[in-house]
């Protein structure tokens, strides 16, 4: 191996990272200690050459680099893991297999009971998920290296069926000790004079952009607001600088020390959460996992 070259630990330490964008989640995941995590990245950044991750003692996130970097890896792993199925199978050695794809945000919601029942109803199906963003998981059906997933439906579903589970709703979160906290409703019209921080993602305009429109319509100028692209950093960003942000209602499944999350009474939006696989599929694991899906969303408490 070159001086140069990276090895697995290190390119699936960094892929789990940029998933998780969290240290300890993501060592946990690797079932590795966090130092060690720190040195594999330390190390892969060093034989790439160039910076993959932007760190402060509130956030980790991509560099540009490391955002290019992140996509060929992926691809390299996946192709490598298809490598290794197609040789056990050839020696006899497959087994019943369902490769799921879920978006980080189900993981603080459905995902774990999802999870806890299907293996319950159908014990020899190994179910192997991937984290990853919902773009990526189209990508990843379409390619067959899925075979169902749990995301923002796309735009235009192309070749996937895609299945809407719920419709979620937008919360406002701020730290605990805001003064709109201690408000018994909360109302667009309050955040008009507060410091909001913008979150919007091009990928899932519409939701995003009805939010935005709540906002402006409530008073606030948006163009004088800080944007963030993705939920977890506006977590962070919350908390360093003490404003407000509006955020999907997932986001308070979380242990975020020191952050609240309220209902704000007349902000109507929403955002899907939906289930897709290819539509040339037929395969009954697909339709038990799916209707699996449908069943634990029921069990899902709506935040207060």
């Amino acid at each position: 191996m070159g001086a140069r070259t990276a090895d697995l630990r290190q390119l699936r330490a960094f892929s789990i990272l940029a998933q998780e964008l969290h240290f300890g989640r993501a060592a946990t995941r690797l079932a590795i200690t966090q130092p060690a995590l720190s040195q594999l990245v330390r190390e892969l950044e060093a034989r790439v050459g160039v910076p993959l991750l932007e760190r402060t003692t509130r956030r980790v996130s991509l560099t540009p680099a490391g955002i290019g970097f992140l996509a060929d890896i992926d691809d390299i792993l996946h192709r490598l893991q298809s490598a290794v199925d197609r040789a056990r199978d050839s020696h006899g050695l497959s087994t019943e297999r369902l490769r799921v794809g879920a978006g980080l945000f189900t993981t603080f919601s459905m995902l774990p009971g999802l999870l806890k029942r299907f293996r319950q109803r159908y014990p020899q199906v190994k179910v192997e998920v991937e984290i990853l963003g919902s773009a990526e998981i189209v990508r990843a059906i379409e390619r067959g290296d899925l075979d169902i997933g749990l995301l923002r439906p796309p735009a235009e579903p192309g070749r996937l069926h895609v299945e809407t589970l719920v419709e979620e709703g937008f919360l406002a979160v701020m730290p605990d000790d805001h003064p709109l906290g201690r408000r018994r409703r909360l109302l667009l019209a309050d955040l008009a004079a507060q410091e909001v921080l913008r979150l919007s993602r091009p990928d899932l305009r519409d939701a995003f952009n009805a939010v935005d429109r709540q906002l402006e319509d409530a008073g606030l100028t948006l163009d004088q607001c800080t944007t963030t692209h993705s939920t977890l950093n506006a977590l962070a960003l919350v908390s360093a600088t003490g404003g407000i942000s509006i955020v999907p209602a997932w986001a308070s499944a979380g242990q975020w020390g020191g952050l609240t999350f309220r209902k704000v009474e007349d902000l109507t939006a929403t955002i899907d959460l939906a289930i897709a696989w290819s539509a040339d599929r037929r395969d009954a694991m697909i339709f038990n996992f799916a209707e699996a899906a449908a069943r634990s969303i029921a069990s899902i408490q709506p935040p207060r």
